[in-house]
């Protein structure tokens, strides 16, 4: 995703205000953005991909675990198949959040025209409703229906009628215990 790491920070840390009230939230950040020091510069201009997205999931970790007394979970159960659908991987992500209860939320890679990391908070019947740093879909309303993403990549674009593409192969559940 071309994307900077603050928008992989803001989202884990979007994450976990989902789920618990840090009151050292510049702390928080701070412990995020030395975790991956060693990449400035670059991963300023290059962006995220999922391996820097893992690496301040494991900054959250050690803070969490150290300042809050907390357990911090990184899983992926939710890596599309061959043949599914986009509801099928939306249904298979709500029945994963719901199996962790209120302590957990999916980061997801939304990729054209987004290219961006986001948070699902709730997956529905056929929506999806979003916390996210960017606004995504849109400010007003942080709520999306199924048809409008794709797994195609001949599909996507950039007018309001073309769907939004997903990258399956990278998103994680975080869940706090």
């Amino acid at each position: 995703m071309s994307n900077i790491f603050v928008i992989a920070g803001h989202a884990v840390v979007a994450q976990i205000r989902l789920v618990i009230q840090i009151v050292a939230r510049e702390a928080f950040f701070t412990a995020l953005c030395r975790k991956v020091l060693p990449r400035f510069p670059n991963i300023v201009y290059d962006g995220v991909e999922g391996d820097g997205v893992e690496l301040v999931i494991d900054g959250a970790k050690h803070w969490l675990a150290k300042k809050e007394k907390r357990k911090l979970v990184f899983s992926q159960p939710v890596l599309r198949k061959r043949g599914g659908t986009v509801k099928d991987f939306f249904e298979a992500m709500r029945d994963a959040m719901a199996a962790d209860g209120k302590n957990s939320a999916y980061i997801i890679g939304i990729d054209k025209p987004w290219d961006h990391w986001s948070v699902v908070r709730k997956v529905g019947k056929s929506t999806v409703t979003f916390f996210d740093s960017w606004g995504f879909p849109s400010e007003k309303n942080p709520r999306a229906r199924f048809d409008e993403f794709t797994f195609d990549k001949k599909a996507p674009g950039v007018a309001d009628y073309m769907p939004i593409l997903i990258d399956p192969r990278w998103g994680c559940l975080l869940t706090l215990e």
